[in-house]
């Protein structure tokens, strides 16, 4: 499968994080509430992450990403074909999110980790 669920540490806000989205694939706002974005490629979406706590971040070092604030989910739509452009489109917004802040901790699962290495 091609989902992935990237773990994000960031002192951007969630606004922030759908509008980098937003520019950077082009893509529409959906949902309910507008809390989704559909490019050509993939649907996104924010989620808190359940398990945060600044707690257990502050104990493994900040590197145990299960802790981190934010999910962002992103799912492919049924119609991809080119694998590299969809790739090529998350690393784009890693990066951007990146250059936004430079602090910033982005640790992608899913299984293929290696093509979207920054």
């Amino acid at each position: 499968p091609l989902s992935v669920s990237i773990y994000l540490k960031t002192s951007l806000s969630r606004e922030d994080i759908l509008g980098i989205i937003d520019c950077v694939t082009g893509g529409i706002r959906i949902g309910r509430l507008n809390d989704r974005i559909q490019s050509r490629h993939a649907e996104y979406y924010i989620d808190k992450n359940d398990e945060y706590s600044k707690g257990r971040m502050r104990q493994s070092g900040d590197k145990d990403f299960v802790y981190y604030p934010f999910i962002v989910g992103v799912d492919p739509l049924p119609n991809v074909i080119d694998k590299w452009k969809y790739t090529s489109e998350i690393r784009l917004i890693m990066l951007a999110i990146k250059k936004l802040d430079a602090l910033a901790r982005i640790v992608p699962a899913c299984d293929f980790e290696d093509d979207l290495s920054m």
